[in-house]
């Protein structure tokens, strides 16, 4: 017997890994985008560019 396909079955469940995780990341990433996109947060910064008050954060 061959140990090579016994390594090629855990070398496939290890990309099956990264590749799960992978997506959920990338899930989870667009759903934040989603939901700023959708619910308005309130910027926690302004920046202040106009000549009316010294510019800068606000």
């Amino acid at each position: 017997m061959s140990r090579r396909p016994f390594l090629r079955i855990i070398g496939s469940g290890l990309r099956r890994v990264r590749a799960r995780k992978t997506i959920a990341i990338a899930t989870i990433g667009l759903s934040l985008l989603g939901f700023t996109t959708f619910a308005k947060p309130t910027p926690w910064l302004v920046w202040n560019a106009s000549a009316s008050a010294p510019i800068g954060l606000y």
